[in-house]
Formats: C-alpha cells, sequence, structure tokens
C-alpha cells in the first residue's frame, strides 16, 4: 500500500483485460494503487498462505505492517472474500448469479478506526478508498 494509507483496499481477480499480478521472489506482489482499488487478471489464490503486507515508500522502501487479533495493535482488518452478484431476468422469472470476479477485501489502519468503517455501502457493494479519522 502507498506509505500512510488507512482505509479499505479491495482487489478483484480475474478482470478481462486488467494486468497480470507481477512475481517477485516466488511470490505475487500486489501493488495497491492510493485509491485502494486493483483489478488483476490473475485467479485467486487457494490453500493455506503466509501474507504479508507493506507500505511502500516513493523510493520503493518497505514498512512491514503487523497482522494482528482484536486488541493486539496491528493494522490488517476484516480480511474477507465476495463475489458481486448480478440480477437476471428470465422469462419473468429473476434469479441472481456471479458476475465472475471474485473479490479481496481488508481494512487497513487502526483497530479502532477499523470498526468504525463499514465494509460496505447500503446497497451492499464493497466499498473500498481511503478514508480519515473524522470519517463516520
Amino acid at each position: 500500500m502507498p506509505e500512510g494509507f488507512v482505509g479499505w483496499v479491495r482487489i478483484d481477480y480475474e478482470v478481462q483485460g486488467a494486468p497480470e499480478l507481477p512475481i517477485e521472489d516466488g511470490y505475487r506482489l500486489y501493488l495497491i494503487p492510493s485509491s485502494g482499488h486493483l483489478e488483476t487478471s490473475s485467479a485467486i489464490e487457494s490453500g493455506w498462505a503466509s501474507d504479508e503486507y507493506y507500505y511502500v515508500d516513493s523510493s520503493g522502501n518497505r514498512e512491514k505492517l503487523k497482522v494482528t487479533i482484536e486488541g493486539k495493535g496491528g493494522l490488517i482488518w476484516a480480511r474477507g472474500l465476495s463475489s458481486q452478484m448480478v440480477r437476471e431476468e428470465r422469462d419473468g422469472v429473476y434469479s441472481a448469479k456471479s458476475d465472475g470476479v471474485t473479490s479481496e477485501h481488508f481494512f487497513v489502519g487502526p483497530e479502532d478506526l477499523a470498526k468504525q468503517q463499514p465494509p460496505r455501502d447500503d446497497d451492499g457493494k464493497i466499498l473500498y478508498g481511503p478514508v480519515s479519522s473524522t470519517d463516520s
């Protein structure tokens, strides 16, 4: 994430026309833009993982962020996966189906601020982007 980013990050997988995730030393590299929203044509990986999160400054220097549980500090919260659903009508019958995009999302910032920020808007869409401590 860009140095100092605080807010929701959303990563959309298998997006047609989006670039693949680069590989560095055998690991996928997620370069999160200042918008907090990354689209990639890469498929999401499954199985056990040991993810690491970093702030990256303008010179490319990295500062590792602590991932932790409630009440223990850290800056990565509320990690989750979801698929967006689209409403489809056929012969007067409505149904919902996945739009084919799987999203990963998480909050970057202090625990108290993470608890104040909803992960979805009133319509159920996953939020992303920077927030400030004055947001409600």
